[in-house]
């Protein structure tokens, strides 16, 4: 089955500042729906097209649990290897990562690579303030967490798999995710949903920028386009700001670094299934 992406392309465009072969030839033709193109050339669209931007971790499938779970083994780890039970200052090294994880995501960006930084900065530094010697039960385990966190097995959330192919009957489906290309190519391929997309979208932040170009790369409006996710940061917020309608599905884990208060009006719902009678079928109004 044919991939998501550009006609005749064989992988999806990037949006991660580097322009391809394929991103040249956008600026062109931008193919919505077999046998129909939409030409940049000034003339009426003859079709109104609806559009879904769509997050993917924690959105349609499991991701913060297996850095959870990292960030929990690594602290139990941390402390044994401190000797701290019986006396002296504890170090809170949970807390001390998670702050050392957001700090580092400006500089080293989304995913397994800038977290394993950050389990190996905090190992090094605690190491050398506490004069400790060289750990290779938690050195492994580093390069473990950086392993499960890029190639852990994809576990989509409820819902998702029966929704998505009645949306893409109706809408063109746009797959937008941040991180490193890579790794997020390779959670997309593992979990079988290309066939739901006509795009893919990998950037290295989302915000009300990077949105209005997207609209204005695929010939959308923002008030016939839907932007769903699980971040109010990352993807309802800058949608409502570009104009868009948005849709808050909460993910049971959510990472700190992606709370924000929500800053204008937004449909929430608890499953994935629940977006049909939101896009489908049109009830009710946003909360």
């Amino acid at each position: 089955m044919k991939k998501p992406g550009i006609s005749k392309a064989k992988k999806p465009c990037r949006q991660d500042g580097e322009r391809t072969g394929e991103e040249a030839e956008m600026e062109d033709t931008v193919i919505v729906t077999k046998g129909t193109e939409v030409k940049r050339n000034g003339n009426r669209q003859e079709e109104v097209r609806h559009g879904v931007l769509m997050d993917a971790d924690d959105t349609l499938w499991e991701n913060n649990i297996f850095y959870d779970e990292s960030i929990r083994k690594f602290s139990s780890l941390m402390e044994s290897y401190m000797g701290k039970d019986g006396g002296g200052e504890k170090i809170d090294v949970e807390s001390r990562l998670r702050e050392r994880e957001m700090a580092n995501v400006p500089i080293h960006g989304y995913g397994s690579e800038s977290f394993g930084v950050s389990l190996q900065e905090i190992y090094e530094e605690i190491r050398q303030e506490e004069r400790l010697e060289r750990s290779r039960e938690i050195e492994d385990f580093i390069q473990h967490a950086r392993d499960i966190t890029a190639n852990f097995p994809i576990t989509l959330l409820p819902g998702v798999e029966e929704t998505l192919p009645l949306l893409k009957e109706k809408y063109l489906m746009i797959l937008l995710t941040k991180g490193v290309h890579k790794e997020q190519m390779g959670k997309i391929e593992r979990s079988g949903l290309w066939k739901y997309f006509h795009f893919v979208e990998i950037v290295p932040e989302k915000n009300t920028e990077v949105y209005k170009k997207i609209l204005e790369k695929y010939l959308l409006e923002p008030e016939n386009t839907w932007m769903i996710g699980n971040s109010p940061r990352s993807d309802i917020n800058p949608a409502l700001a570009a104009g868009m309608k948005t849709v808050l599905i909460p993910y049971h884990t959510p990472w700190e670094h992606e709370s924000e208060e929500i800053r204008g009006s937004t449909y929430t719902i608890e499953n994935f299934s629940l977006l049909k009678g939101i896009l489908l079928d049109g009830y009710g109004s946003p909360g």
